[in-house]
């Protein structure tokens, strides 16, 4: 068994001290917040959510999209973006996360906004609503250089920014 300060020599003793000292400077760096910055979306739904025209709600699958350039996500036709989100989107597509919304649910989402996502300048989600209301079932949210907190409600065809 070494005893402290015993069975080392002093050079030893010292550069094992000298390493330590060294690697306190980035352990501290590593503790710190980061350049990536996290954002939180909250969704929530209406009883008759996706309702489809009837009495009851029914689930619906949102995409929320980390986005460089928003012009091709906000002028697509709903049925390309849908179904072929890549080649309409192209180069403005970062990253996509999909979701399912049920009625009269609340989801609290935690988006880390590291990597190619530090280049978006904007959310956009859109919902595959059975009817969706009239230029409503997607939304654009501006993030560019700022952390983003923000409410998305969902109702019988329509998404909105509270």
């Amino acid at each position: 068994m070494i005893h402290p300060g015993k069975g080392l020599s002093a050079p030893t003793r010292r550069f094992g001290l000298s390493a330590v000292l060294a690697v306190l400077p980035l352990l501290a760096l590593a503790a710190l917040p980061g350049c990536a910055s996290v954002d939180r979306i909250t969704l929530s739904s209406s009883a008759r959510l996706n309702s489809c025209g009837g009495a009851d709600g029914h689930p619906v699958v949102l995409r929320i999209y980390y986005l460089r350039g928003t012009s091709k996500f906000a002028r697509a036709p709903f049925e390309e973006l849908w179904e072929n989100d890549l080649a309409v989107l192209g180069d403005d597509k970062i990253r996509v996360r999909e979701e399912t919304l049920n009625p009269a649910q609340e989801i609290s989402l935690q988006l880390d906004r590291g990597g190619d996502a530090k280049e978006a300048s904007a959310i956009g989600i859109v919902a595959n609503f059975c009817e969706p209301g009239e230029g409503c079932n997607r939304r654009l949210i501006p993030i560019a250089g700022r952390k983003t907190d923000v409410r998305i409600h969902a109702d019988e065809g329509c998404l909105s920014i509270d």
